[in-house]
């Protein structure tokens, strides 16, 4: 059994699971999250492969459906929806040079999942 699923099992009340999201771009990475209760401020977490570096996740509400895990029959198909409040995501996406939603088509999402005792 992995360290993630001992700690959800042996977690504090309060603890919650935190979604993260990274948008690799090819020249660069987006790191997103869906918000911390009603407050989107940003949060930090360690980098998967290199634990020395700290990536800042950027608060924007988020929804992902559709995800399964079946070991049978044809690959699902996920559908990533993201609010754009305030217009956060669209000044993301301007600041790396993309202007239109077909700009994002063929880009890799990565979801992370971990407990909020484990941001930086």
């Amino acid at each position: 059994m992995n360290e993630l699923v001992k700690s959800i099992q042996l977690q504090e009340p309060g603890d919650a699971l935190i979604d993260l999201y990274e948008i690799n771009l090819g020249s660069s990475t987006l790191f997103l999250h869906t918000g911390l209760s009603t407050d989107l401020i940003d949060i930090q977490f360690r980098d998967y492969s290199n634990p020395s570096i700290v990536n800042t996740y950027t608060a924007v509400p988020i929804e992902v459906s559709g995800i399964e895990a079946n070991s049978d029959g044809a690959s699902n198909r996920p559908a990533l929806t993201i609010a754009n409040v305030l217009s956060t995501f669209r000044d993301i996406l301007y600041s790396e040079g993309i202007e239109t939603n077909d700009d994002l088509v063929g880009k890799t999402v990565t979801r992370r999942q971990t407990l909020l005792k484990y941001l930086y």
